[in-house]
């Protein structure tokens, strides 16, 4: 079953080409990772699939619905998205926060299932002691993880997440994606997410997009795409690949 099909899609930025004819599938609870170097595509992908960017040329679909047929509020029920930076108020606090997320479902006021959705949710990141900590007193671990929480509070199908371990320290980042991986093993959310670790990009996601210049380059395992022949056309560096490690090292 597919719940993400990107088909063929063309992106434009004014006159710029940011993605030439991409397609790629998504099943639920499967882990996408998407690689490549500034500029590659990376976060232009993420936002055409939550449909902040319009393609062009090609179609998205979820569930087997076109995007671009849904409204924001549809499509904000089947995709979470967490963007790699995002200003909030200093003095919310973080289950205020995390309510914002309900935000497609409220018509009046947040009601007492929104409430219980959202400490539901602390929960399920391991977050729930933070609920009337305020923004501005967060780690940037527990930062990230409110981040999460706040996509999820809707019960979307998707996550999509740009480079969800930036600015971490290596405790968290693990920390980080385990959670992930726990979400989509556990909770069959499929997973996309924006990678620059590459030794994270061969150990977590199933299916790795490896982007250049806004085409894709090479998709498939993390075996089969994050190799020292790719790692050298795509990001002009010299790696050794340590399977049995599992990890990426630079020469």
């Amino acid at each position: 079953m597919v719940i993400i099909k990107v088909l063929k899609v063309d992106v434009y930025y004014g006159s710029y080409k940011a993605l030439d004819k991409v397609s790629i599938t998504v099943e639920p609870g499967e882990i996408v990772g998407i690689i490549g170097p500034n500029g590659s595509g990376k976060t232009t992908l993420l936002k055409t699939i939550d449909g902040i960017l319009k393609p062009k040329i090609g179609s998205v679909y979820i569930d087997g619905r076109e995007t671009a047929s849904l409204k924001r509020r549809e499509i904000a029920k089947l995709i979470g998205y967490v963007p790699q930076r995002l200003e909030t108020s200093a003095y919310l606090s973080v289950l205020d926060f995390v309510l914002t997320g309900r935000r497609p479902y409220i018509r009046l006021g947040y009601t007492k299932r929104d409430f219980e959705k959202a400490m539901n949710t602390l929960k399920i990141v391991n977050a729930l002691h933070l609920a009337e900590r305020r923004m501005d007193q967060l780690s940037g671990g527990e930062f990230q993880r409110i981040l999460i929480a706040r996509a999820l509070v809707a019960d979307p199908q998707v996550l999509l997440l740009d480079e969800p371990t930036t600015n971490l320290d290596p405790r968290y980042q693990v920390e980080i994606l385990r959670l992930i991986e726990k979400l989509a093993r556990e909770r069959k959310v499929a997973i996309i997410m924006s990678l620059h670790d590459l030794t994270y990009a061969y150990r977590f996601p199933d299916k790795i997009v490896m982007l250049k210049n806004g085409r894709i380059y090479a998709i498939g395992k993390p075996e089969e795409v994050i190799t020292p022949k790719n790692i050298k056309e795509v990001f002009g560096l010299e790696a050794l690949v340590l399977k049995e490690l599992r990890a990426v090292v630079f020469k």
